[in-house]
């Protein structure tokens, strides 16, 4: 019955391994798709990014996501 045990344990432990890695890969292709995002506006004239509704200081925030609270040149304050 221990040797049971110990390979469920070893099973078990090498799925959560297993698990973890595909987390780490996930983060990581992330992080490189958000960094691709903002050189790739970043490259753009500004009257292009004028043309997508935003500024060049806000592109950091709209590719990582955080463009719900930004205040937009043309809203009334």
């Amino acid at each position: 019955m221990s040797a049971l045990t110990n390979d469920s344990i070893r099973i078990g432990f090498t799925a959560g391994l297993v698990v973890k890695f595909k987390a780490i890969c996930r983060a990581y292709h992330n992080h490189q798709e958000r960094r691709a995002g903002v050189q790739a506006l970043s490259v753009m004239e500004d009257y292009l990014l004028k043309d997508l509704g935003i500024d060049r200081s806000e592109i950091v925030s709209v590719v990582y996501g955080s463009s719900g609270s930004r205040r937009r040149n043309h809203e009334a304050e």
